[in-house]
């Protein structure tokens, strides 16, 4: 036991830092990002306009799903791997050129394609055509927004977690402040305005800080072996990803056939959870995937395996913690959040449920995280598409018959039980690799 707590404190010291840096530019990201929401709903409660605005997001989600969660995932452990061979420059260089261009590609693809798109995601014609109309300057954002989260990864890769979590909160506030003061005279447009001016002064200081790192003006594409192999990995994670994507665009099809306002109440009785996901769990994730990585090139296959058992099992501690919480004050937490102009008593209702149904995915989630962390830093994409898949059937059967009895609340709760299904996969996973590590 004595052992077991110094080996947990030994840990506890060494990502302390990180971690507590990490957590506290995300707690003010997401309380940034709890703002922007709240004001949205303020200003144009739950209805077809943020119907039409989360849809248009919708389309294109995919391509951002990608690069948010993929490109850390399979990017900081390469270039930690590459930095041992003095290989960094000329790999990074090719990458970032590859996703330069495959990224516009993509964008300028789903632009032409945005009306199908539209009413293929969206089932309500009138939500789709305002949808259609709202894309091209999403897709404008989301190009910034990729470009940044891929050079965001490369400085973290050198554990640099402070400058570029500032420039994000930055970009958050010129969000808010537009959408403040620009609502009047644009609409929902004046949110979308406000995220290109954002996160293009983003990329250009982000440019500009890794710039003395990384030589931009010399970059020559090298397929290498490595280059390879990272695009192997690559397409697993992504193709995980786009089935994570899927996962989300079934439940809000699903809601959207329940009638006008579903969707919107779907996505806020989320927007809780998912703060709390995001200033731990992602803060978790990106620390752990650095450390992992480095653990594995040194192949401590081992000690990464009993730090990970350790800090899951005080993570699932605090998060269950956390979302019997959130179930107990659903109600009250809805209402002081949202009851304010055309958001109503009756919305206050349907979202505290479908809140306290996704609360319960927390403990799981986060250890799954953690987990999946793992498996990423010892390029292990085959088993992440695998699980991912399991979970895509799981949600679908979990809607179809959930709905019937819990309306819309149904879907969160299906989401939920899909995540104990994932956490219980990634961990056996886990084991089994370690044990055919243990065995050679």
């Amino acid at each position: 036991m004595s052992k077991t707590l110094s080996l947990f404190l030994v840990d506890f010291k060494k990502l302390l830092g990180p971690l507590t840096v990490l957590s506290v530019f995300n707690l003010v990201a997401g309380l940034l990002l709890a703002a922007r929401d709240l004001l949205m709903a303020w200003i144009f409660g739950v209805g077809i306009e943020v119907d039409a605005y989360f849809g248009a997001w919708m389309i294109p989600g995919f391509l951002l799903s990608i690069f948010i969660s993929v490109v850390p995932s399979v990017l900081i452990p390469f270039l930690l791997k590459e930095r041992c061979k003095n290989n960094e420059q000329d790999s990074y260089l090719t990458l970032f050129t590859i996703s330069l261009v495959s990224s516009t590609l993509v964008l300028l693809i789903i632009y032409f394609f945005r009306s199908p798109l539209a009413q293929l995601i969206v089932r309500n014609y009138e939500i789709a055509t305002l949808s259609t109309e709202l894309l091209p300057l999403i897709l404008i954002a989301q190009f910034f927004i990729i470009m940044c989260a891929f050079i965001r990864s490369s400085l973290h890769s050198y554990k640099n977690y402070v400058l570029p979590s500032i420039l994000n909160n930055i970009s958050l506030v010129v969000v808010i402040s537009s959408l403040y003061l620009l609502n009047e005279s644009l609409g929902i447009k004046s949110l979308l305005y406000g995220l290109i001016v954002a996160h293009a002064v983003e990329f250009c200081l982000l440019f500009f800080i890794s710039s003395k790192r990384y030589n931009y003006f010399h970059i020559k594409i090298k397929w290498s072996p490595e280059i390879k192999g990272f695009i192997k990995e690559f397409s697993f994670l992504a193709l995980s990803s786009v089935v994570l994507y899927f996962i989300i665009v079934v439940d809000q099809n699903m809601a959207s056939a329940l009638g006008k306002g579903s969707m919107s109440t779907l996505l806020f009785g989320l927007k809780v959870v998912n703060l709390f996901n995001f200033i731990i769990g992602s803060s978790l994730s990106l620390v752990f995937l650095v450390d992992y990585s480095e653990l594995m090139s040194q192949k401590k296959y081992t000690l990464a395996y009993n730090r990970l058992k350790r800090v899951s099992l005080t993570v699932f501690l605090v998060g269950s913690v956390v979302a019997l919480s959130i179930i107990l004050l659903s109600q009250p937490l809805v209402k002081l959040l949202y009851l304010h102009g055309d958001f109503n008593p009756k919305d206050v209702l349907e979202v505290s449920k479908v809140q306290a149904m996704f609360a319960l995915q927390i403990p799981f989630y986060l250890v799954s995280m953690i987990g999946v962390r793992f498996l990423n830093s010892n390029f292990l994409g085959s088993l992440n598409l695998k699980i991912v898949l399991v979970s895509f059937v799981f949600n679908i059967l979990g809607n179809i018959i959930l709905i019937k009895f819990f309306g819309i609340s149904g879907i969160a709760l299906s989401t939920s039980i899909s995540y104990v299904v994932v956490s219980a996969l990634v961990f056996y996973s886990c084991l089994r690799f370690i044990a055919k590590k243990q065995a050679l």
